[in-house]
């Protein structure tokens, strides 16, 4: 049995290579773009609510420089009166939330965020009256808006002190809050 002949037949060297190349460059950039990604923000999230969600309620963080602290600087509750900040970056902690009723029927409330979330982490700052009443007893003799007029009021001792109010509260409303 005789074996079939095979003949090869050469391509033109230079139309091939520039083909080859070309292949090999399409390849190697695996979809486009600079290769660089994106760094995830740092977000804070959390509900606004007064016993029950305050959908449409402002939402505003401000940070130690009394810089609004979200890519928004107005952000609004949805129905159930959750909201999502996404940190600017160099921004600093901590971070006054403050929430306004947009009817006006309940005061303005206060939380903090004593740090940020590294980026591509969530942190949760919920705020109430109850998140109020505790930056209340933490300012001491000025209400808790004091914090939202000049934040460097609140300190690393008063942040320090934060755990400890927040139980003096939770203690002082247990029957309440039970």
């Amino acid at each position: 049995m005789s074996q079939p002949s095979i003949s090869c037949r050469r391509l033109p060297a230079a139309p091939t290579a520039l083909a080859l190349a070309t292949v090999l460059t399409m390849a190697a950039c695996g979809g486009g773009g600079s290769g660089r990604t994106a760094t995830p923000p740092a977000v804070i999230v959390g509900t606004a609510a007064v016993g029950a969600p305050l959908p449409g309620a402002e939402v505003r963080l401000i940070d130690t420089a009394g810089q609004p602290g979200c890519t928004q600087a107005v952000l609004v509750a949805d129905a159930q009166g959750g909201f999502r900040c996404e940190l600017l970056p160099g921004r600093s902690a901590p971070f006054i939330v403050m929430v306004t009723d947009p009817d006006g029927a309940y005061p303005p409330m206060f939380s903090v965020a004593a740090q940020a979330p590294a980026a591509g982490q969530n942190a949760t700052v919920n705020a109430s009256p109850l998140t109020t009443v505790i930056l209340d007893q933490l300012a001491g003799d000025a209400p808790a808006a004091a914090f939202a007029q000049d934040p460097s009021l609140l300190d690393a001792s008063r942040l320090a002190q934060l755990p400890v109010v927040t139980g003096n509260v939770v203690a002082q409303l247990r029957d309440v809050l039970q």
